[in-house]
């Protein structure tokens, strides 16, 4: 049996507004779309929508190249500090 959820259920379930999710649907993120589907006048979405959406959003994440400078900042905010510490150290600090 397939699980369908409302959009509202979706919004919930996600803590975005009953608006980001019906975005999701009908405009898209990124390119990429929540498939829905209408059941007795209502948006709904299956389970296996729900994933197939998360999942692009993901791939298009991990493809994702960062300019140089956001790069540095993204090491820093993973706890790498050794450029921070190269810097400090070249000015005398």
């Amino acid at each position: 049996m397939i699980k369908v959820h409302t959009l509202k259920e979706v919004a919930a379930h996600y803590k975005k507004s009953y608006g980001a999710v019906w975005g999701w649907c009908r405009v898209g993120v990124r390119g990429v779309r929540l498939e829905y589907m209408w059941a007795g006048g209502t948006m709904v979405v299956t389970d296996d929508a729900l994933e197939a959406f998360m999942q692009a959003l993901r791939a298009l994440d991990a493809a994702l190249v960062l300019p140089r400078q956001y790069q540095s900042r993204r090491r820093a905010a993973n706890g790498d500090a050794s450029g921070a510490s190269a810097w400090l150290r070249a000015r005398g600090m």
